[in-house]
């Protein structure tokens, strides 16, 4: 249900019921009356504990910053809904936890991301043949053409902007709630990859293939730079792992080589009898994804940091308060999108410090999982669970405020 984050079952008390928030509902119910005390006292134990610790100070010291914020009406939803996402992000834990214990995570993660999947890409086709356009002749001129603009503000905004009605409607949502969509793929190519690993009937295995595929696609085709990036270091890190312990994983290398070189020859061969058009769509694909990346010096975030580092120099020790705007081109105003910034210029010096505290705290287990061979016990291939935390890692880097995010 991650992707569906627009859509609107109802409100109450002018609050907007999304199927995300059933979700997230569900997930609470399970955790709270699973009575699995045994995954609840691991969230105090070892790095989990040092990390909940680090990120309790963080959020105490938020509400602490309270007191020298400007303007309180901006400043405490800020600080409640990150407290909130925390608490949830703890919810979360104690249920993947309990089902990794009992053996039932991979196939339930690998069916849901399926579901995922499916139900998304079904929706997109369904509001682009209500609205009587067709989509995969627009999506293909889009990439032909190589219009940046269309690939970013005509498809996602338009299944987005839908309403039940079959009408677009006046609110128009961009990019900051496609990347949390294409961050969601992301996810679900990893959880999927996790169990294509698991699977012994060849079949199900190409199935699986297939849909991790057209996750990549839909990631690369929404043009989201940083998703872009974090995609392409989440399908580096399992072959860096494998590489790190090469001998265990030879033999499987070189199976590996020569799986890909044969794909690599079919799908040449492919392109060679087809129409050449087939050749233009590669091409212009690759020059899209090029002048998205190469366009990242202009970025308006650099703007934002330089702004940031001039405040930070005049209010060090504290900071300027909660939800502080930052100019960012023609992009209007907004929250520095970097979670070390977001606590030095708003909560100042401490806040900083501990952000990056818990930060490194994750870092630091990530790394010791890649390297060491005795400290991995599950049943779930090392190579994709590593590669997990990347997304929410990066995000905290290039994300409005850094703070928790349903991502």
């Amino acid at each position: 249900l991650t992707p569906f984050q627009w859509l609107i079952f109802s409100k109450v008390l002018g609050l907007a019921i999304k199927p995300v928030h059933v979700a997230l509902l569900l997930v609470y119910v399970i955790a709270i009356f699973s009575f699995r005390f045994k995954a609840w006292g691991q969230l105090f134990q070892g790095y989990s504990a040092i990390f909940n610790l680090l990120r309790g100070m963080y959020s105490l010291w938020y509400v602490l910053s309270l007191a020298w914020s400007n303007d309180i009406s901006t400043a405490l939803p800020i600080v409640i809904k990150d407290i909130i996402y925390f608490g949830f992000f703890l919810i979360f834990t104690i249920l993947v936890t309990d089902l990794v214990q009992n053996d039932k995570f991979i196939e339930i993660a690998g069916l849901a991301s399926t579901i995922g999947v499916l139900v998304f890409v079904a929706y997109f086709i369904f509001v682009f043949h209500r609205l009587g356009r067709n989509l995969y002749s627009e999506y293909y001129r889009a990439i032909i053409s190589m219009d940046i603009n269309a690939l970013m503000r005509s498809f996602y905004p338009t299944i987005f902007n839908f309403s039940l009605t079959g009408n677009p409607v006046e609110t128009v949502f961009l990019t900051s709630l496609r990347n949390t969509v294409m961050g969601t793929f992301i996810i679900y190519m990893i959880l999927l990859s996790i169990w294509k690993n698991t699977l012994k009937n060849n079949t199900n295995k190409i199935l699986v293939f297939a849909i991790i595929v057209l996750c990549v696609v839909l990631v690369l085709t929404s043009v989201s730079r940083s998703n872009i990036i974090v995609l392409g270091v989440s399908l580096f890190l399992p072959f860096f792992i494998r590489a790190i312990h090469k001998k265990k994983y030879r033999k499987k290398k070189i199976q590996n080589f020569f799986a890909i070189l044969a794909i690599a020859v079919t799908t040449l061969f492919v392109f060679f009898i087809s129409d050449i058009s087939q050749w233009d769509l590669f091409l212009s694909l690759a020059n899209v994804l090029y002048e998205r990346l190469s366009a990242i010096t202009t970025d308006p975030r650099l703007l934002m940091y330089k702004e940031t580092f001039a405040q930070i120099s005049n209010h060090i020790l504290l900071g300027s308060g909660i939800g502080v705007q930052l100019q960012s081109g023609e992009f209007g105003s907004g929250r520095i999108h970097n979670v070390f910034l977001s606590s030095w210029i708003e909560t100042g010096l401490v806040g900083m410090v501990l952000s990056l505290a818990w930060y490194l705290s994750i870092i630091i287990v990530l790394l010791k999982t890649i390297i060491s061979h005795k400290s991995w016990q599950s049943n779930i291939s090392r190579d994709w669970v590593t590669a997990l935390p990347i997304l929410p890692l990066l995000r905290a880097l290039v994300s409005g405020g850094g703070g928790f995010t349903l991502i």
